[in-house]
């Protein structure tokens, strides 16, 4: 595994339909710099704890009806609960020989979190691949999973406050295949808990002068 240099590494914003090419509501930026979090193993096929990295972007976002923020969760040590939604490109088809062939617009999986316990009993390879800093969410038995190209896609959950609003508990890590590599689409799902890492998040936030932070209306 290796680090992909920033200068090859493009974000698009409001991105929609990935075969539309130039979209109006979108817009794309050059990456400043990309910082990966130090417990984050690459050569560790087993684990995939500290699965996260904060990706500065070039210039100043604007934002506008297409191009939204996500709140980070209160720093929590504790379990996710409830359920979230999970939005993402991968494949809805889960056989392998469709590889590649992922979705041109996003669709969208509200998934419940699933107690550790129950998640790492029913699936023993969950649990020697997660960490204390992960979740379990998904169904074991409904057909409906993340899939291949769904990995780094966020769990949102929206803040059930006066004014609600979205707020990103996860992200989209590993997920169990098959023999043949297909996605086993019966089985939980592993997520990083951003909770865990809020603080990290904030400090690689202030290292750099070139994010520009601004009210949102």
């Amino acid at each position: 595994s290796h680090v992909v240099p920033v200068e090859q590494v493009t974000a698009h914003l409001g991105k929609f339909d990935l075969n539309t090419q130039h979209e109006s509501h979108s817009k794309s930026s050059a990456i400043s710099e990309i910082f990966i979090h130090p417990d984050w193993k690459p050569s560790d096929l087993v684990s995939f704890d500290a699965d996260i990295a904060v990706v500065v972007l070039g210039e100043e976002v604007e934002f506008t009806p297409y191009i939204r923020p996500v709140c980070l969760p209160p720093v929590s040590f504790n379990e996710v609960s409830g359920s979230g939604k999970v939005v993402g490109w991968g494949q809805s088809n889960i056989s392998i020989e469709f590889f590649g062939s992922y979705e041109s617009v996003p669709m969208q999986l509200e998934i419940p979190a699933v107690n550790a316990s129950h998640c790492y009993t029913r699936f023993h390879e969950l649990g020697s691949a997660s960490s204390n800093r992960m979740f379990c969410a998904g169904y074991d038995s409904e057909g409906r999973s993340v899939c291949h190209g769904d990995s780094g896609s966020g769990y949102y959950a929206i803040n059930s406050l006066a004014s609600p609003v979205y707020v990103a508990k996860g992200i989209v890590s590993a997920a169990q295949t098959d023999n043949l590599g297909n996605c086993n689409v019966n089985q939980f799902s592993l997520f990083t808990n951003v909770g865990w890492f809020v603080d990290w998040i904030n400090d690689k936030m202030k290292e750099t002068e070139r994010i520009k932070w601004k009210e949102v209306k």
